[in-house]
């Protein structure tokens, strides 16, 4: 299935960028990961709507294996499950597909649907957080009125150039600094 692959692989780099963006405090970051966390609960209601063959939705369809003929994970390796394969001929594909599964104690589709589930709420829950942390980081902004209340919020680098092109200026507006100041405010 190529498609659920897919997207499990930009989940986990959106993810990692949404931590990222969660500990360095960057809205970009958080507000990328809170828009993809909602995508993520449409993309794990249809697969669990898919495997549930709720209206038009078809298990048998190549939807998810995106016209590979891929089939689950879990059709041939389910908690007890014994797949039969066709060994008469040689083949040297690597996608082989068991003729039969005899055994299973719980059907492909409802594992898929219960990995669904449970990856919908793991989305829920990341959305909550980033949208938690997005509020969070709207107010510690909007205390910053002033920038004396929040030098701990703005750049030292911005205070310093500021500083030095304004220290600077009067260095050479002003013949009487000492050599010490001049050097300092020269840098």
């Amino acid at each position: 299935m190529w498609a659920p692959i897919i997207f499990n692989f930009l989940a986990t780099l959106v993810t990692i960028i949404g931590l990222f963006g969660a500990y360095y405090r960057r809205p970009s970051y958080l507000s990328l990961f809170a828009v993809w966390q909602v995508a993520a609960l449409g993309w794990n209601a249809f697969v669990a709507a898919f495997y549930l063959e709720l209206g038009v939705l078809r298990r048998d369809s190549d939807i998810l294996s995106l016209g590979t003929g891929s089939r689950s994970w879990w059709q041939a390796n389910g908690p007890n499950c014994e797949p039969q394969y066709n060994i008469t001929h040689y083949t040297t594909s690597l996608d082989t597909k068991p003729v039969s599964v005899e055994g299973c104690l719980l059907p492909f589709h409802t594992i898929e649907v219960v990995q669904a589930a449970i990856h919908f709420l793991l989305s829920t829950m990341g959305l909550i957080l980033a949208v938690c942390l997005l509020c969070a980081k709207r107010k510690e902004d909007d205390s910053c009125m002033y920038l004396t209340d929040c030098d701990h919020y703005v750049s030292r680098d911005v205070f310093w150039s500021h500083y030095v092109t304004t220290r600077s200026s009067a260095a050479v507006a002003s013949p009487e600094l000492s050599l010490y100041d001049r050097t300092f405010y020269d840098i």
